[in-house]
């Protein structure tokens, strides 16, 4: 995911957070935080805890979910994700178009 800004903005950090279901590795909600330059970077920990927050706002039971931070440009628009639970790490299932070239 490539972020464009305004002016002569620079960006410090892109993070993102996906909760997953823990017992399957379905993906439920993907968190990502962007910090300006001058900006104080919001910490991991801060990340995920705003990640499940908001998860619940949106009716999730966040009881079986868990958060791991990926690397927000492994995310691929044309592909379908969810997370092996035993290595935490993202797993592309499908894509529903083939990759640019």
């Amino acid at each position: 995911m490539s972020i464009v800004t305004t002016g002569d903005l620079a960006v410090r950090s892109f993070k993102c957070c996906v909760v997953f279901d823990a017992s399957n590795g379905r993906i439920h909600h993907i968190h990502d935080v962007v910090t300006i330059e001058g900006a104080e970077e919001m910490p991991d920990d801060a990340v995920a805890r705003e990640a499940m927050q908001l998860a619940a706002q949106r009716g999730l039971d966040t009881g079986s979910l868990e958060t791991v931070h990926i690397d927000p440009e492994a995310l691929a628009t044309e592909a379908e994700y969810r997370v092996d639970p035993q290595t935490r790490s993202l797993v592309a299932l499908r894509r529903d178009s083939p990759p640019a070239r």
